[in-house]
C-alpha cells in the first residue's frame, strides 16, 4: 500500500503540471518541450504499475474463483480506493471552499534569502576576531 501511495503522490504534481500546459510558468531546471510527451508516459506508467500492484497474488484471492480465501485477499486496492473515496468527498464537502493555499510562516529579511548583511563569503563584523 505504501508503494502505492508514493507512486500515487509522485504523479499528482506530473499530472497537474500536464494539466496546466502553456499557462505553467517553468523554472530554471525543467524538460523544456519535452515535458508533454515525458508527463504523458510517467502519469501512463504510473497507472499501469498501481493496477499492477493491485492484482491478487495467488488464484486463492480472485473472488470468484472456486478456491477463494478471504486470508488471501490482497487488501491494497480496497485501502487505497477508500481512502481516495474519503478524501474525495472530504475535498467536496469542506476543503475546497475553506483551502486559500499554502501559509507562508517563514520571512527573510530582503531579497537575500536570509542574508541580512554582507557580501558573499566576507565575515560577519560581530564573528571577527
Amino acid at each position: 500500500m505504501c508503494v502505492i501511495g508514493l507512486y500515487i503522490a509522485y504523479a499528482i504534481p506530473i499530472y497537474l503540471r500536464l494539466r496546466q500546459g502553456d499557462r505553467f510558468q517553468p523554472g530554471p531546471w525543467n524538460n523544456g518541450a519535452k515535458y508533454k510527451w515525458m508527463n504523458s508516459l510517467a502519469v501512463i506508467w504510473v497507472g499501469i504499475i498501481t493496477v499492477i500492484f493491485c492484482l491478487p497474488f495467488t488464484p486463492a484471492a480472485v473472488p470468484w474463483n472456486d478456491d477463494f480465501d478471504w486470508n488471501a485477499v490482497n487488501y491494497a486496492p480496497l485501502t487505497v480506493g477508500g481512502l481516495i473515496l474519503a478524501v474525495g468527498i472530504w475535498w467536496l464537502v469542506s476543503a475546497r471552499r475553506s483551502f486559500t493555499g499554502p501559509v507562508r510562516n517563514v520571512e527573510f529579511a530582503g531579497e537575500g534569502m536570509g542574508v541580512a548583511s554582507g557580501e558573499p563569503g566576507e565575515p560577519e563584523p560581530s564573528a571577527a576576531r
